[in-house]
């Protein structure tokens, strides 16, 4: 019988193929409600045709991690791909010993269900034979006859399918061994690609972040929660948000047992939905094997792919090792396929052309390389040895294209002030209603249905499903809506609340912008410095006298002595403090003023949020938000730690580290420069007729509030 076609219509990649696997897993409720959660959250607001969805690009980040790995497979060394089989072989026989020959403990769900089937299926195998015998046997003979069968044959995967075999190698077990491994690789690679996303909640990283504040807060005995609330929203997040590893969630599989403390909150949930769905699908598959019709060779076969697969694709994403890191770096690297879909498909939807990049040209042209020496040329042990994906070096003005244009989106899409402010909004609304939520009991609060923000990841709970396919954008939205309403009809004392949810759902202006762009952000330095009394002639006066006591200092032969009131601080390290503020002051920088001093007793943000609040007091402004951009500085360059955070470029079969430093980050600069690093809004009292006087007026005491502090601050560091 032939196999059905699954095909989905894509705006970007055209026609997007699904393996039996991937439709299955794509079905479960984990996946599919990634249709109804915005890729870009609250943007829509600003930017109307932005509306990705994370499904789509879910889709477009598994196919373009197929096509990087199969191009980087193809294109790599014979001896490259040798060590690729080696180790996918090696992990293969590991994982055959622990699941077939029972060597370890059996505590994967989906393995354990219809383990009698399995079994049953592999009876007799085992007599007189150790388990690398047994296995190489498989090989050999039942995986041989199942690939001339055609068990494996998927057009979703074949289409990445490098290892192509003909008449004569259809008797060569390497071959067959090595086609079977690749597959096995491919199809995990697109079920990580495939579920990147997938733990996410409502409007992403703004509902992460409530979540994480909630948390935080139900740790305080002076929280004010109602208890037994407290202790069930505690035992329910405790596995995603604590940073202790005994508590965090932990993945058991055949392979794996890992928990991932230190990672983002929503790749714990993310991690936790794809063991759930691999747990609801997997064993119906291998149940469907072994009750086939199949001859027992396609039956085994089929078996081992699957157990291969998912325990290929956990171990990518709790990255068990050097080996399985290398290959998680395909979806979640410096230059990966979730970046490249995700700045194609937002600047389509955007209505900007920035992310018409030559991606094609590029991963077709992607070479897969064995580092077996670190940068120094120091040879790597075993464990530390990686595999990394170079590209050649004629096509680095295209990485460059492709890395300034993502920061480019963020910059002038994603931090553009409305789109901070709607955030800014929706989270206060959200965390208000949780916390009204928290506090009162049962049949007082505002709109009890918020509890389904965190009580959707009761994953022990028998209706999960149900609950899990709500927790999307339009769900919250709905309760939102119900509040306002209630809010309204009942004539609620929620003021404050009340305009947050209007402004989010009714597009009533509350928040007022104080600082919109960088140029506003360097006139607010500008005028701090005016405040501080710190001007140019000033700071090279001060820099002359330094440098005459420093020099004196070391025509002496003396130590560099301290000539600060600070007694930890040298001559030279006052000219560097010097410079930084000549920096400073010229290009405008907040965040350098706040953290390049450092300016003791002044937190530049805490210093504004008590101006306002005198502001606030004196019935001139009814509210105000500061907070901080911190995805400003994330520009999406190697970090350099280690061999795997960096780009690589090859010109033959030699590889080299891509140099971003001399063009590139100079680029991301200017564009940084045009993004403020904090976001100042506030609400006007109902009795102001005057708005532009009073944010002038609130432009100045802010700026003064903050020079003040900093010329106190200056005093003390040079005695003036």
């Amino acid at each position: 019988m032939k196999k059905k076609m699954r095909q989905v219509t894509d705006s970007v990649h055209e026609t997007i193929f699904l393996s039996e696997l991937e439709s299955e897993l794509i079905a479960t409720p984990y996946f599919y409600r990634l249709h109804d959660i915005y890729q870009s959250s609250t943007v829509y607001m600003t930017f109307p045709s932005n509306r990705t969805k994370r499904y789509e690009h879910s889709l477009g980040t598994m196919e373009l991690a197929s096509s990087m790995l199969f191009s980087a497979v193809s294109n790599a060394s014979q001896e490259t791909r040798d060590e690729l089989f080696k180790k996918l072989r090696f992990h293969f026989g590991n994982i055959f010993d622990l699941a077939i020959c029972r060597s370890g403990s059996q505590v994967a769900e989906y393995f354990t269900k219809y383990r009698n089937k399995i079994d049953e299926i592999f009876m007799g195998l085992e007599d007189d034979q150790d388990s690398e015998s047994m296995l190489q046997s498989i090989i050999s003979n039942d995986i041989r006859i199942a690939v001339a069968n055609g068990c494996f044959a998927d057009s979703a995967l074949d289409h990445f399918q490098y290892y192509q075999l003909n008449a004569e190698s259809k008797n060569d077990a390497d071959n067959i061994e090595n086609l079977f491994l690749y597959r096995c690789l491919l199809q995990a690679v697109r079920i990580v690609a495939l579920f990147h996303d997938v733990g996410h909640p409502p409007y992403s990283h703004i509902i992460e972040d409530v979540l994480k504040k909630l948390y935080e807060k139900s740790q305080s005995t002076e929280c004010g929660w109602d208890i037994k609330k407290n202790n069930a929203f505690q035992q329910i997040m405790k596995q995603y948000a604590t940073q202790n590893e005994q508590e965090s969630y932990k993945c058991q599989t055949i392979y794996n047992d890992t928990s991932l403390p230190s990672s983002a909150l929503h790749e714990r949930i993310g991690l936790s939905l794809l063991q759930l769905a691999i747990n609801d699908v997997i064993p119906e598959l291998l149940s469907d094997v072994a009750d086939s019709d199949k001859g027992r060779s396609c039956k085994i076969s089929s078996i081992l792919y699957y157990i291969f697969v998912v325990e290929l694709a956990i171990g990518m994403l709790v990255e068990k090792n050097n080996f399985f890191k290398s290959f998680h770096k395909i979806v979640d690297g410096i230059l990966d396929a979730d970046r490249l879909d995700y700045i194609m498909r937002d600047s389509l939807n955007s209505g900007v052309d920035w992310g018409k990049v030559p991606y094609k040209r590029l991963i077709n042209s992607a070479k897969l390389f064995f580092i077996k020496k670190d940068l120094d040329g120091n040879k790597l042990s075993e464990e530390d040895q990686v595999f990394v994906i170079a590209y050649p070096k004629k096509v680095s003005d295209d990485i460059v294209d492709l890395l300034l244009t993502r920061y480019k989106i963020f910059a002038r899409i994603n931090f553009h002030h409305r789109c901070m402010k709607t955030s800014v909004a929706l989270q206060s609304a959200v965390l208000e209603l949780a916390e009204d939520y928290l506090k009162n009991p049962k049949g007082k609060e505002i709109n009890s249905e918020i509890n389904v923000l965190w009580s959707a990841l009761n994953m022990g709970a028998g209706d999960r499903r149900i609950r899990i396919i709500q927790w999307n954008d339009s769900w919250l939205i709905s309760v939102l809506h119900k509040a306002l309403v209630r809010i309204m009809l009942d004539k609620k004392n929620e003021k404050a609340l009340r305009e947050n949810l209007e402004e989010i759902l009714l597009n009533k202006k509350r928040y007022y912008t104080l600082i919109k762009r960088g140029s506003d952000s360097q006139a607010f330095v500008h005028k701090i410095f005016e405040y501080a009394d710190i001007s140019d002639e000033r700071l090279e006066k001060l820099k002359q006298k330094e440098y005459e006591k420093y020099y004196s200092t070391k025509k002496a032969n003396e130590k560099v002595t301290d000539i600060l009131k600070e007694p930890d601080m040298n001559a030279e390290e006052s000219l560097i403090r010097i410079r930084d503020l000549e920096k400073i002051k010229k290009s405008g920088d907040l965040e350098l003023l706040n953290s390049l001093m450092p300016l003791k007793g002044l937190c530049v943000n805490d210093t504004i949020r008590d101006a306002l609040e005198v502001m606030k007091s004196k019935a001139l402004i009814e509210d105000y938000k500061v907070f901080t951009n911190d995805g400003r500085r994330k520009t999406g360059l190697p970090s350099h730690k280690t061999l795997l955070d960096e780009i690589y470029l090859y010109d033959n079969d030699r590889y080299e580290v891509f140099d971003d430093g001399e063009t590139l980050k100079p680029q991301i600069s200017s564009i940084e420069k045009n993004v403020p690093w904090t976001y100042i809004y506030f609400v006007p009292s109902k009795s102001c007729k005057d708005i532009e006087g009073l944010s002038k007026k609130i432009f100045d005491e802010t700026a003064k509030a903050v020079g003040y502090s900093l010329r106190k601050r200056y005093c003390e560091l040079f005695g003036e």
